[in-house]
């Protein structure tokens, strides 16, 4: 059995003249939770739309449940369950109502812990979706994803928007339904404090790219984040080209650098500020 639920290598996409994913590779096993992490405009969201076949790629290979998502039949959609960033639900039906449906639609739908988690994330079943709140909106949408049952769950950006209890919440329950149920996730963040908890591994972008990508802990241990202020000095670029820099970006007067394989030195003589 391929322990390989999503495969894709050297995958590409593009806007225009803008390579919102641009030659990345990224492999979740199945049974794992995967943290695929950015900032605002990394390109995770583009590449999850290929990833469900919403985007044809421009170049590379990509496989979701052994097939490339424009062949996926009826029975493959079934198990797979997606969140997108953007909550769409039918706005005018209730919680009850859009739950009997999904019931109709998915084999392996849990009734049960529909029910629960209804009762748990406080949300009022009839009230329409558009008159929920923000927060019960996005709980609301992880609550069906989670209870469909399905093999994988793809879910982008589904914390956005909630405290800090109700984050706490369901990460939990996606947690859960790992250790109970066998289910592969994949979800997306542009914090990584926000995943950490529940995360088994990372890929992280940054301008379509992937520039780090490995097992959580061990990333943690080799990884570090150094702020200088202002730009790099002269006298220490050559210091700095003996580093293993996989991101440089300068923000405000402010030179922001990841460094893998960081070995507990100063990277760039005494300016350093935090290297967390």
């Amino acid at each position: 059995m391929n322990d390989s639920l999503i495969s894709a290598k050297e995958l590409c996409r593009g806007f225009g003249r803008t390579e919102a994913v641009n030659n990345v590779n990224l492999e979740v096993n199945r049974g794992s939770i995967h943290g695929l992490l950015g900032t605002n405009g990394a390109g995770k969201t583009t590449l999850i739309r290929v990833l469900m076949g919403h985007l044809y790629p421009d170049g590379g290979d990509v496989d979701v449940l052994g097939k490339p998502p424009r062949q996926h039949d009826t029975e493959t959609l079934q198990r797979i369950a997606y969140v997108s960033d953007r909550m769409e639900l039918p706005s005018r039906r209730c919680l009850t109502d859009i739950l009997r449906l999904n019931q109709r639609f998915f084999p392996n739908w849990n009734s049960e812990l529909a029910t629960r988690l209804t009762d748990e994330f406080g949300i009022d079943p009839s009230v329409a979706f558009s008159r929920l709140s923000l927060g019960q909106k996005r709980r609301a949408v992880l609550l069906q994803a989670v209870c469909q049952g399905a093999e994988l769950l793809i879910l982008d950006e589904p914390l956005s928007g909630l405290d800090a209890i109700f984050r706490r919440q369901c990460l939990d329950m996606l947690l859960a339904a790992t250790v109970e149920h066998g289910q592969t996730v994949l979800i997306s963040s542009h914090l990584l404090h926000d995943v950490e908890r529940v995360v088994d591994t990372v890929t992280m972008m940054h301008e379509g790219q992937v520039f780090a990508e490995g097992n959580l802990e061990e990333f943690k241990g080799r990884m570090r984040r150094v702020r200088l202020e202002g730009s790099v000095p002269p006298d220490q670029e050559q210091t700095l080209s003996q580093l293993k820099v996989v991101r440089q970006q300068l923000n405000q007067q402010v030179t922001d650098l990841i460094i893998d394989d960081y070995q507990g030195r100063d990277s760039a003589g005494t300016r350093s500020v935090s290297g967390k």
